[in-house]
């Protein structure tokens, strides 16, 4: 388990810093996308960004497939003088919706979507438990070595 804030603080000091340029997304309020590499896999990233603020992101990474199909693992960071205002959960239900349906005109079929989250984050397992609407099922991460929980949802393309 990778802490997202600190890839959230990365893209926003390079958006700060004009290092970057994402670009304004189809669906979403105030919703912009960069894709690039993370460590040699791909990666989405959507932010929230409002004037020249950028408020919110989520990175969408693609990890190993899953039952044979494509699975991304989703970290997610508010800025905090940003939270407690819902901002996270548009955010992540935006990004998805943007993910789906660019995903839609290349494939058929579904993906998966994985957050994997401390099991003391309670702000990011509500989070994860209002958009991804799944049960988490507790784990040891194996990255951090940490209890979470692994939220995994099934995204079929239209």
């Amino acid at each position: 388990m990778t802490d997202p804030m600190t890839s959230f603080l990365s893209f926003q000091k390079e958006f700060k810093n004009k290092e970057i340029d994402p670009q304004k997304c189809q669906l979403g309020e105030n919703l912009y996308m960069l894709q690039d590499d993370a460590d040699g896999a791909f990666r989405m990233t959507y932010a929230k960004i409002t004037g020249k603020e950028v408020i919110a992101a989520v990175s969408f990474i693609l990890v190993e497939p899953l039952n044979g199909s494509p699975c991304f693992a989703a970290g997610y960071a508010v800025d905090p003088g940003h939270r407690k205002q819902g901002i996270g959960t548009s955010l992540l239900k935006e990004a998805i919706d943007e993910i789906t349906q660019g995903l839609a005109k290349h494939a058929d079929g579904h993906f998966y979507i994985e957050a994997v989250v401390g099991v003391g984050n309670t702000a990011s397992n509500k989070i994860s438990q209002n958009v991804l609407k799944v049960p988490g099922k507790r784990i040891v991460d194996q990255v951090s070595g940490e209890d979470a929980f692994q939220y995994i949802k099934l995204i079929e393309l239209a």
